[in-house]
Protein backbone atom coordinates (compact mmCIF):
# COMPACT_ATOMS: atom_id res chain seq x y z
CA UNK A 1 0.00 0.00 0.00
CA UNK A 2 1.08 3.50 -1.07
CA UNK A 3 0.27 6.31 1.86
CA UNK A 4 1.31 9.45 2.89
CA UNK A 5 3.13 10.19 6.29
CA UNK A 6 -0.11 11.16 7.92
CA UNK A 7 -0.47 10.71 11.47
CA UNK A 8 -3.45 9.00 10.46
CA UNK A 9 -2.04 5.93 9.45
CA UNK A 10 0.40 5.66 12.92
CA UNK A 11 1.95 3.25 13.65
CA UNK A 12 -0.35 0.30 13.50
CA UNK A 13 -0.38 0.80 9.33
CA UNK A 14 2.36 -1.51 8.80
CA UNK A 15 1.33 -4.72 11.27
CA UNK A 16 -2.13 -4.38 9.83
CA UNK A 17 -1.16 -5.25 6.24
CA UNK A 18 1.44 -7.36 7.14
CA UNK A 19 -1.46 -10.08 8.53
CA UNK A 20 -2.75 -9.25 4.57
CA UNK A 21 0.63 -10.19 3.03
CA UNK A 22 0.79 -6.62 2.48
CA UNK A 23 3.35 -4.01 2.68
CA UNK A 24 3.27 -0.30 3.66
CA UNK A 25 5.31 2.37 1.39
CA UNK A 26 5.62 6.11 2.41
CA UNK A 27 5.27 8.44 -0.03
CA UNK A 28 8.28 11.01 0.26
CA UNK A 29 7.42 14.33 3.00
CA UNK A 30 5.04 16.56 1.41
CA UNK A 31 4.88 15.10 -1.88
CA UNK A 32 1.15 14.45 -3.55
CA UNK A 33 2.28 14.16 -7.02
CA UNK A 34 3.98 10.65 -5.84
CA UNK A 35 0.36 9.32 -5.61
CA UNK A 36 -1.42 11.42 -7.47
CA UNK A 37 -4.56 9.21 -8.45
CA UNK A 38 -5.52 8.44 -4.88
CA UNK A 39 -4.88 12.13 -3.98
CA UNK A 40 -7.24 13.28 -6.23
CA UNK A 41 -10.17 10.55 -5.85
CA UNK A 42 -9.28 11.65 -2.30
CA UNK A 43 -10.40 15.49 -2.53
CA UNK A 44 -13.12 14.25 -4.94
CA UNK A 45 -14.81 12.03 -2.53
CA UNK A 46 -14.33 14.04 0.15
CA UNK A 47 -15.41 17.56 -1.45
CA UNK A 48 -18.38 15.78 -3.27
CA UNK A 49 -19.86 13.81 -0.48
CA UNK A 50 -18.36 12.96 2.66
CA UNK A 51 -17.87 16.64 3.63
CA UNK A 52 -21.85 17.12 2.62
CA UNK A 53 -23.04 14.28 4.80
CA UNK A 54 -23.15 12.98 8.46
CA UNK A 55 -21.66 9.93 8.67
CA UNK A 56 -23.68 7.60 11.38
CA UNK A 57 -20.88 4.51 11.47
CA UNK A 58 -18.87 2.35 9.27
CA UNK A 59 -21.16 0.37 7.75
CA UNK A 60 -22.99 3.94 6.21
CA UNK A 61 -19.39 5.20 5.14
CA UNK A 62 -18.73 1.88 3.19
CA UNK A 63 -22.33 1.94 1.63
CA UNK A 64 -21.64 5.80 0.55
CA UNK A 65 -17.96 5.11 -0.33
CA UNK A 66 -19.51 1.71 -3.01
CA UNK A 67 -21.93 4.48 -4.36
CA UNK A 68 -19.50 7.18 -4.74
CA UNK A 69 -17.21 4.45 -6.17
CA UNK A 70 -19.39 2.96 -8.76
CA UNK A 71 -20.97 7.05 -9.79
CA UNK A 72 -16.86 7.96 -9.76
CA UNK A 73 -16.66 5.65 -12.57
CA UNK A 74 -19.48 5.10 -14.78
CA UNK A 75 -21.40 8.62 -14.57
CA UNK A 76 -18.87 11.19 -13.63
CA UNK A 77 -16.72 13.17 -16.52
CA UNK A 78 -12.77 13.36 -15.84
CA UNK A 79 -11.18 16.48 -16.24
CA UNK A 80 -7.95 14.58 -16.63
CA UNK A 81 -9.21 12.68 -19.98
CA UNK A 82 -11.00 15.46 -21.54
CA UNK A 83 -13.94 15.06 -19.44
CA UNK A 84 -14.73 11.38 -20.82
CA UNK A 85 -16.45 8.93 -18.30
CA UNK A 86 -13.83 6.42 -17.75
CA UNK A 87 -16.18 3.26 -17.72
CA UNK A 88 -16.98 4.51 -20.78
CA UNK A 89 -13.89 5.77 -22.95
CA UNK A 90 -15.36 6.13 -26.16
CA UNK A 91 -18.41 9.03 -25.13
CA UNK A 92 -16.54 12.31 -25.20
CA UNK A 93 -17.03 15.51 -26.64
CA UNK A 94 -15.89 14.79 -30.07
CA UNK A 95 -19.89 15.17 -31.17
CA UNK A 96 -21.11 18.20 -29.88
CA UNK A 97 -24.98 18.48 -30.84
CA UNK A 98 -26.95 21.45 -32.46
CA UNK A 99 -26.85 23.94 -29.76
CA UNK A 100 -30.80 25.19 -31.38
CA UNK A 101 -32.15 21.27 -30.83
CA UNK A 102 -30.23 20.82 -27.70
CA UNK A 103 -32.02 18.30 -25.25
CA UNK A 104 -30.76 17.07 -21.42
CA UNK A 105 -32.44 14.71 -19.18
CA UNK A 106 -31.28 15.55 -15.96
CA UNK A 107 -31.09 12.21 -12.86
CA UNK A 108 -30.13 12.57 -9.49
CA UNK A 109 -27.38 10.33 -7.86
CA UNK A 110 -25.67 9.75 -4.90
CA UNK A 111 -29.90 9.90 -2.83
CA UNK A 112 -29.91 13.68 -4.42
CA UNK A 113 -26.61 14.61 -3.71
CA UNK A 114 -25.18 15.13 -7.01
CA UNK A 115 -27.34 16.10 -9.79
CA UNK A 116 -26.14 14.33 -13.41
CA UNK A 117 -26.80 16.15 -16.79
CA UNK A 118 -27.06 13.87 -19.76
CA UNK A 119 -27.47 14.81 -23.36
CA UNK A 120 -30.78 13.00 -24.25
CA UNK A 121 -31.06 10.93 -27.68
Amino acid sequence: MVHDRDGIFGQWLPGVLAKFGCKSFKTSPRSPWENPFVERFNLSIKTEMLNRLVLVDNTHVRKLCVGYQDYYNRKRPHQGINGVIPYFPDVGNENIPDIENLRVTKSRELNGLVTHFKLAA
